[in-house]
């Protein structure tokens, strides 16, 4: 999903507010209807797929699902405000929602265990939307129907190089990062490679800080077409 944030933050400085609105909406709805695809899949195979994944309850794996759901608007979402540089507000929501998040599953673990846990993740990603939606200024993409029409087929057709190649891109970081995790939790004890997930989280600190300032900057990169004037904001 983190791919979707970055092709928001590229269709708002490419196209402007109102085009990449709607663009975004199109990809919103299209991502949605796709996990909700999925979603009904996963409840058709549940024996197999909870045998695999140990997951035990079939409640345990919607919810999980109902999170993934819920993160498809606040990544398109955070993007298209990051691209309009509205970055107080993208801030205000990631607090009021991990806050929320962390307040909720706690609460929702000592009164339901583990799924009152993953129910409080949920509630809090809603309720950073809900406020997401009432902050003062612009709305958010969102799309009236979740029908796709034929401009919408049009739309992922005109994207959907970029949309590959954002995939792609984001997935190869991911592996990077948790490739030593794997190995680790492949070759030793459990208890080794939990201490070492934890040290290795810790030297990570400066990584994500930079992280941060990558993200500030990526829509002066996204709107600046010439190599020139990107190694000047570098």
């Amino acid at each position: 999903l983190l791919a979707f944030n970055v092709i928001s933050i590229y269709l708002v400085a490419q196209y402007g507010d109102n085009k990449s609105k709607q663009y975004l909406a199109s990809i919103q709805k299209s991502i949605i209807i796709f996990f909700l695809i999925v979603t009904l899949f996963c409840i058709f195979m549940f024996p197999v797929i909870g045998s695999i994944l140990k997951i035990s309850s079939i409640t345990d794996m919607l919810i999980l699902l109902l999170i993934l759901l819920s993160f498809i608007p606040a990544s398109i979402w955070s993007g298209y405000f990051q691209g309009n540089g509205e970055l107080i507000k993208v801030g205000l929501f990631s607090l009021f929602a991990s806050i929320s998040k962390l307040l909720l599953s706690i609460l929702g673990a000592y009164t339901l265990g583990l799924f009152g846990a993953l129910l409080g993740v949920f509630l809090g990603t809603v309720f950073g939307l809900i406020l997401f939606w009432f902050l003062p200024g612009e709305k958010p993409p969102v799309s009236k129907s979740l029908i796709i029409s034929k401009d919408d087929t049009k739309l992922i057709r005109m994207f959907y190089g970029l949309i590959l190649r954002s995939i792609f891109a984001v997935a190869l970081l991911s592996i990077i990062q948790i490739f030593d995790l794997l190995s680790v939790k492949a070759l030793f004890s459990p208890t080794e490679a939990g201490q070492y997930a934890g040290l290795s989280t810790l030297s990570r600190i400066i990584y994500y800080v930079g992280f941060i300032m990558v993200w500030v900057l990526l829509p002066e990169f996204a709107k600046a077409n010439n190599s020139q004037k990107n190694k000047l904001i570098i």
